[in-house]
Formats: C-alpha cells, sequence, structure tokens
C-alpha cells in the first residue's frame, strides 16, 4: 500500500475547531479535563500556521502560561536536567593506542535494541572489559564520532561484514534526529558513508517543549536481504515541504546506504465503536519506539506528539513485511471513553519485545481505558498476535485510572521478557515499570488481566520514594550472574538498584544490591555486559540524564560506588542508553560528537 506524503492542509476543520476550543477552555494547548497539561503554551496564530487557518485575535490573546511539559526533548521532570558533577569529556591522549588494540574476544553484532528481541539489555558475550579492567585506569574515552545533530537511537553493529569494494569492516550505523544514517569503520571511526534521507519535521517544535527537528527517533533493525547482504530497516519523519508532512519505513543497504526498495508510506485507519474514524496523521503522532524484527515482519508503535490532540489520536502497532508492504495496523482504542483517545505506543524509545512464538508485547500510555469489549487499551502491558489481527493477554494495573489524570502513564516504561527459569517459576516471566514506581512481575503465559488488587501479576513491587512519575521513562536491564537472575533498575530520583528473582511456590523480586552515586531528577535505561556467567566479568552500564549525560559503570554483583565515571556528551533523549560489543561502550549524545566511544588502552 502507498499513500502520498499528507498535506496538514487536509487536516478538517473539525481539529482547527477543537484545538481552538481548548486554548480558550484550557489556557493550554493539548490539555484535557481531566489532565495536567504536558506541552508547552502555543499561540493559536503558530498553531494556525500549521493547520491552514486564520485565527481571531480574541483567541490569540486568549493562550496563557502553562506548566512545562514532561521534557520531551530536555528531560522529563518539568524539562530540568541535574547538572553532571564531573568536567567535560576528553578523548585520552593515547587513544590511538587503544584503537589500535585488538579485541581479546570473538566478535558480535548487535543488530537490534537491547540486543535481543527479549529486550534484557545484556551482552553476555564480552570478555575485554571487566570491573578490574575497567576500573584500572587503561579505560577511558577514545574517540567521537562526528554527525549533523542529535543521536536518539541505540547505535548498532554488524562485525566483518564485506563491504562492495571487498573490504571487511565491522561497521558501526548511527543515526539522527535530522534524518541522517552514517557507516562508520567500529575500528578506527572513519565513516565508510553518509546518506540523509530528507529533511527532518520542524514545525512540531511549538507543541512540545524545548522540541527541535524529528526524523530518525526509535533504533533501527537489521537484517539478512538478498545475496547474503544486510538490510537496515528503520522509521523515518519527514517534512518535504511546508505544511506537508510523512512518515516512512526504510530499507537501506548495509553496505551502501541505497534503498533496497521503495519507501513505504506509513498509513492507517480505524473505525470505532462510535462511529468514529481515527487515522495516523504524521503531524500530530510519531514513531519513538525502536523496531523488532521477527520472522519477516517489522514491529514498531507510534504515540502522539506531546499530546496536542489528544481526543483526535490513538496509539498504533504496525506490522510491516520486509519488502516494506503494509501487513497490519492494530488501534489501541477500539472505544472512545468521555471524548478521550491515545493510548501511544512510546515507551522512551524501547522496541517491542517478541516471544519465542511471535507474539509481540508493548506497553500503552495515558488515555481511554476500556476492559469491556470493544475495549480501549491506555496503561496496560499487551500481548499480541504475531499477524497484529488481536489481544491475545493484557495486564492493567490497578490504579490504572488515577495514573491518567497526573500523567503517569504506564507507557514510559518497556517491557522485558525473562527466559524460562527453573527453579523460580514454571513458565517465562515478565517485568515492566512505568512513570508509576512500580515494577510488576508478570507470566508471559498469563499476563494477569485487571484486578482491583493487582492479584492477576505475580509481584507488584513499590521501589524508590513511591511518589508519583517517580518511575522510570526507559526500562531495566536483565543478568544472570554469580548471584543469580537480577533485574536492574534506576529510577526517577533513586539510586541504580539490583532486585534478585527467586522463587518458592511464587516469584519473587528483593532487592539485593544497591549503587551509591549523587540523586538526578531522571531515571535512566542500564544496560549489563559479562563473560557469561563467569564470575568478576560483569558490569551495568548507566547513561545518567545529566547535563551533560554520565556514563558510570558498577560492578554487577555488588553494586556500591561506580567503578566509572565520566560525561558523555550532552542529553539528547529519554531513549539515551550504552551499547558495549567487542571492547567498546557507546554512549548517544546531542551535537556534533553526536556518539562517544569509551575503551581500553592496554
Amino acid at each position: 500500500m502507498v499513500v502520498e506524503p499528507v498535506s496538514v492542509l487536509l487536516l478538517t476543520g473539525a481539529l482547527v475547531g477543537w484545538l481552538a476550543g481548548v486554548i480558550v477552555k484550557d489556557r493550554s494547548v493539548g490539555s484535557h479535563p481531566k489532565r495536567k497539561p504536558r506541552t508547552a503554551p502555543m499561540a493559536l496564530s503558530a498553531l494556525a500556521a500549521l493547520v491552514g487557518a486564520s485565527p481571531s485575535l480574541a483567541y490569540a490573546q486568549s493562550v496563557a502560561a502553562a506548566p512545562p511539559g514532561d521534557g520531551f526533548f530536555k528531560g522529563e521532570n518539568g524539562g530540568r536536567l541535574t547538572p553532571s558533577r564531573l568536567p567535560p569529556a576528553v578523548v585520552r591522549p593515547d587513544a590511538a593506542k587503544g584503537l589500535a588494540r585488538p579485541y581479546g574476544g570473538t566478535p558480535i553484532s548487535v543488530t537490534t535494541f537491547h540486543y535481543d528481541n527479549a529486550r534484557t539489555g545484556w551482552n553476555p558475550h564480552e570478555t575485554d572489559l571487566t570491573p578490574a579492567s575497567v576500573a584500572s585506569g587503561d579505560f577511558g574515552l577514545l574517540a567521537t564520532l562526528p554527525v549533523d545533530t542529535g543521536v536518539w537511537a541505540q547505535p548498532l553493529l554488524v562485525s566483518g561484514y564485506a563491504m562492495p569494494d571487498g573490504a571487511t569492516h565491522d561497521v558501526l550505523i548511527v543515526v539522527t534526529t535530522n534524518n541522517s544514517v552514517y557507516a562508520f569503520d567500529a575500528n578506527t571511526y572513519a565513516i565508510l558513508w553518509h546518506v540523509n534521507l530528507g529533511p527532518p519535521e520542524t514545525d512540531r517544535s511549538p507543541m512540545c517543549t524545548g522540541a527541535k527537528a524529528t526524523g530518525i527517533d526509535g533504533t533501527p533493525a537489521i537484517g539478512p536481504g538478498a545475496d547474503g547482504k544486510k538490510v537496515i530497516y528503520l522509521v523515518t519523519m519527514l517534512q518535504p515541504s511546508s505544511g506537508v508532512y510523512d512518515s516512512q519505513v526504510r530499507a537501506l543497504d548495509l553496505g551502501s546506504g541505497k534503498d533496497v526498495k521503495p519507501a513505504a508510506h506509513i498509513t492507517a485507519s480505524e473505525t470505532l465503536s462510535n462511529g468514529l474514524v481515527v487515522s495516523f496523521n504524521p503531524l500530530l503522532q510519531y514513531n519513538r519506539t525502536g523496531i523488532a524484527l521477527r520472522d519477516g515482519n517489522l514491529y514498531f508503535g507510534v504515540a502522539a506528539s506531546c499530546e496536542p490532540a489528544a481526543d483526535l489520536t490513538t496509539g498504533w502497532v504496525f506490522r510491516f513485511g520486509v519488502n516494506l508492504a503494509l501487513r497490519q495496523a492494530y488501534p489501541m482504542i477500539q472505544q472512545q471513553q468521555s471524548g478521550q483517545l491515545l493510548g501511544g505506543v512510546w515507551m522512551s524509545g524501547f522496541a517491542p519485545a517478541v516471544d519465542g512464538q511471535g507474539n509481540v508485547f508493548v506497553i500503552t500510555g495515558n488515555g481511554s481505558t476500556s476492559l469491556q469489549s470493544p475495549q480501549a487499551w491506555s496503561n496496560s502491558v499487551l500481548k499480541l498476535a504475531p499477524d497484529l489481527s488481536k489481544v491475545i493477554d493484557s495486564f492493567t494495573p490497578a490504579n490504572y485510572a488515577s495514573l491518567d489524570p497526573i500523567v503517569a502513564d504506564f507507557g514510559s516504561g518497556g517491557v522485558v521478557l525473562l527466559p524460562k527459569l527453573p527453579g523460580v517459576w514454571r513458565n517465562p516471566l515478565a517485568v515492566a515499570m512505568g512513570k508509576d514506581p512500580t515494577i510488576y512481575l508478570l507470566d508471559q503465559t498469563a499476563l494477569g488481566g485487571f484486578s482491583s488488587t493487582n492479584s492477576g501479576a505475580k509481584q507488584a513491587l513499590t521501589v524508590g520514594s513511591g511518589a508519583p512519575e517517580s518511575g522510570v521513562w526507559g526500562g531495566p536491564a536483565y543478568y544472570d550472574g554469580p548471584a543469580g537472575p537480577t533485574i536492574y533498575y534506576q529510577t526517577k530520583n533513586d539510586n541504580l538498584k539490583a532486585y534478585h528473582l527467586s522463587g518458592k511456590g511464587q516469584p519473587t523480586l528483593s532487592l539485593s544490591a544497591q549503587g551509591v552515586s549523587p540523586l538526578i531528577a531522571n531515571s535512566s535505561n542500564p544496560t549489563v555486559s559479562s563473560n557469561g556467567s563467569l564470575p568478576k566479568t560483569g558490569i551495568v552500564w548507566v547513561v545518567k540524564r545529566t547535563s551533560p549525560v554520565t556514563l558510570e559503570a558498577y560492578d554487577a554483583v555488588k553494586l556500591g560506588a561506580p567503578i566509572y565515571q565520566s560525561s558523555a556528551g550532552q542529553y539528547v533523549g529519554l531513549s539515551q542508553t550504552a551499547m558495549v560489543a567487542n571492547g567498546r561502550v557507546y554512549v548517544p549524545a546531542y551535537g556534533a560528537g553526536g556518539v562517544y566511544v569509551f575503551g581500553l588502552v592496554n
């Protein structure tokens, strides 16, 4: 299915009228009578420029100051970032020695967000980076990689790839919010190729606090193509000209950056139970999740852009084939409640998780919730069939109704699928948490539905301060090391913490260790590297959302004080997470030094 780019001039007068009415009634664009405003105030004249309407002076004068949003680009908690206590990062004077240093293990490839489709965030194949080597003084900043703007997405890596000229390279892929894709040699960091896919969306900016260009924000996926080649699959947001918006799925050749298929324009439409037709709108909605690739299918979610039109948008999960044909678009809302929609799938950049049977797991954000058919799936963990034809199973927390008014949506977090753990529970488990600081331990085969006591969950563990909106914008990491199966979370205004998973008739998470580091007003996305489960090899890596961001490394068993700390570039987005592979640590950032590369020199 191919659809032309959508012109904003086609938006109905109802949209203009609704937005104007919101400005008059609530004095903040995009607010809902039951919702705390999330977006920056926006003059109707600026809004009209986006939707092709002529506002009256009275409407324009009715706009009043509104509180800052959840920090769409500047960090959550009202856009505030905790200042870093560390000096700016400087490339080591002996960095050339580190770049020439060969990796001691077998090189791996990282082709998806957080290493695998379960989203564990664990690389169990790292031989060179250990707590001892990282703490030795021989570890530090080796390079910064020049790009044209911010890097929201996690970098990806394909080792030992034969390029078109016959040379073999370890290829590092970096994408930017300016719609650029870079291929670097992952040993020398020379640029192998660079393509720009078109102008990013910029008119979204007045709707969102501190918003900049919106281009490629979600982490791509890399998979096999024809003749043994590899293909980069990604979602890009474009503004080809003023008032014209387009979201596309692209497939690029890993060796050259050239399109291997014509771009697919994202489109979707659904008629709800009340007759309302909801459609994907590339101005009001966009992709933040990473892409999941499984059995020739590409899965990703979309959500509203800072909720500028809460009553007109719904979240979607899309399924495209690797041939870029749209196979299914599943809307999160089938029944509108009190004039409200949403149920966005954004997960702060986490990609959908996929189990061994191909079922797709996501968490939805604020909006209409109806647990009766036809459903409205907001603030829920969903398990969708591989073809996205239906929701197979779900979990909705007991306090879902109280999350919406304070914008403490469950959907700020990603879901992680755990392997089957004999002695802990008979079925594979999953963990999930959103802005509400409660870890939900769930059975993948029976998520638990809804209960006023959360009895469907195997455990509902309140962590940190327990205060509203003190959970996570992102997700955890999993590690099965010397201490046994462990989950790592770092919630807002709290330190990194480890939770041991055990089972004596009922699986249970219990606090087993915690880090010691200055608290910050944001959460983080931990990742883990280790040499399997060997003792003294596990490290937890955290990119703390300070200004500039801080890379921290911890001994995965005992945590405590960081064994390494360094500044690592400017904060860029909620999905900032470290990728560790082949003795190097990659930290995405904003600006010319778009990726910071750390490693050993001896």
